[in-house]
């Protein structure tokens, strides 16, 4: 059981454990709290439940498609007393009810990193679907959040470096014009482990690159200043 501000997070077996690039998923998102959002992918419902406790949303519609795993968010949001701020949608993102077209200001997610050819595949079922685009590739994570957001909507995606060209084709290909991008390095010395990437729906061309986040001091796994803040906030500013 991990503990998450004031959210308490069981973690099935075999998902992924709640990590740096969950938590700057999390923190990446705005202050709406008369908006709704939805989250593509939500595992075992940790991003959803912090933005919605956090009261960054008025409510959080969580999207999975491994049933294991939408058992297992389902419990966490009843466990956290959320159920009237987070919603588990049990579906494949790919067929999502036209019902949900249109109807969030924000979408949010953390897809899987691997291709569904790489030869770093996992034996562990729901382990490997979390990592590999068994579910769906980064186009069709931003094909469903251009469907389910309004006009002017912003999608938030965390990601890696080295899939950067495939994140912005995607994005611009679904109709999603990236705004705003910032790097992650674990230290000062070190290149990019991880994309934060704000697009919004129907926007002009235009890309702002945010200044290099670093997560700990050079030389040490101690964390620098400015990330602690990010850690203690739930905010990036």
């Amino acid at each position: 059981m991990n503990k998450l501000f004031d959210v308490s997070v069981s973690e099935k077996e075999g998902a992924l454990a709640f990590s740096t690039d969950a938590f700057l998923l999390f923190a990446m998102l705005p202050e709406a709290k008369d908006k709704t959002a939805c989250e593509l992918g939500t595992g075992n419902g940790s991003v959803a439940m912090l933005a919605a406790s956090r009261g960054k949303f008025a409510h959080v519609d969580a999207v999975e498609v491994q049933s294991g795993l939408i058992d297992s968010a389902r419990e966490n949001v009843r466990r956290n007393g959320l159920s009237d701020k987070v919603t588990v949608i049990g579906s494949d993102l790919r067929d999502l009810p036209s019902c949900m077209n249109g109807c969030y200001d924000a979408v949010f997610f953390n897809p899987p990193y691997l291709k569904n050819d790489s030869k770093n595949t996992n034996c562990d079922e729901t382990n490997r679907a979390c990592r590999h685009e068994i579910y769906g590739d980064i186009s069709d994570f931003c094909k469903a959040a251009a469907r389910l957001l309004k006009n002017g909507g912003d999608a938030y995606a965390v990601y890696r470096p080295e899939r950067l060209a495939d994140l912005i084709c995607a994005l611009r290909g679904s109709g999603l014009e990236p705004k705003r991008m910032t790097t992650v390095c674990p230290t000062e010395e070190d290149g990019p482990s991880l994309i934060l990437m704000k697009a919004k729906k129907g926007a002009r061309a235009g890309l702002i690159c945010e200044r290099p986040a670093y997560i700990y001091k050079t030389g040490t796994r101690e964390y620098r200043e400015e990330f602690l803040k990010i850690y203690e906030s739930g905010v990036i500013k």
